[in-house]
């Protein structure tokens, strides 16, 4: 098997991590952005709808973030367990 660490390819991916640098920094500075003019009726329209979608995000990461810590827990306490049936 040949190591993945090798430097040609070391060597490869500086040259296109340069050359994507080099490209996004090109197209930042030479592409024209244009921002879009609201009248402020237009603007503050729709603020209900952006607080109940920030409510809903908002109770999706707190879901997630249980499932993780639970299953964290769970997997620590499966560890323990393990550890302490096995003789030393």
């Amino acid at each position: 098997m040949r190591n993945q660490f090798s430097p040609a390819r070391m060597a490869l991916l500086a040259v296109v991590f340069v050359v994507a640098a080099i490209f996004v920094a090109n197209v930042t500075v030479n592409v024209p952005v244009e921002i879009a003019k609201l009248p402020r009726s237009e603007a503050t329209q729709y603020w209900p709808v952006a607080v109940v979608s920030l409510v809903i995000v908002l109770i999706v990461d707190a879901f997630t973030l249980g499932l993780i810590v639970r299953r964290r827990g769970r997997a620590k306490a499966e560890q323990a367990t393990y550890e302490k049936g096995t003789p030393r």
